[in-house]
């Protein structure tokens, strides 16, 4: 959460207020000094803002890893699961945020939801087989 607050947030609203802007042209760009230079300030905070996110999703993956190393090979699973979540959202996801798409990022939309369903799919999985572990247990005891 500090994280968010501290780091996330400033550039966040700086790229909400480059995103109310109308959006130029490319042939404006071309054209104008000053929509280059605002093209090129969205893109470098765009990369900030993926930089912020990637190492946002350190944290918890290590705490996810160290626990699941710690106490057994269910909650490794989920610790699996968190560092692809995270991964696949806060660095792979991030490239499909493009600066012409501004401010709908359809690209980015289609692909979150798509992420949402395989994220989704691989919890069922991991459920069923912690449910699955858990029976067994109770079996042997």
């Amino acid at each position: 959460m500090p994280w968010t607050l501290l780091l996330n947030l400033p550039t966040n609203n700086a790229l909400m207020a480059i995103a109310k802007e109308p959006a130029a042209t490319t042939a404006e760009v071309e054209k104008d000094p000053d929509a280059r230079k605002r093209r090129e300030e969205g893109k470098t905070l765009l990369g900030r803002w993926r930089w912020l996110n990637a190492t946002r999703s350190v944290g918890p993956t290590i705490g996810a890893l160290i626990g699941g190393a710690v106490t057994g090979t269910m909650i490794c699973s989920t610790a699996v699961t968190t560092f692809g979540r995270c991964y696949t959202g806060n660095i792979i996801g991030l490239h499909f945020y493009k600066p012409e798409e501004s401010p709908m990022f359809k690209t980015a939309v289609i692909s979150m939801l798509a992420r949402y369903c395989i994220k989704t799919g691989v919890s069922i999985v991991l459920g069923v087989s912690m449910r699955n572990e858990n029976v067994r247990g109770m079996r042997h005891e």
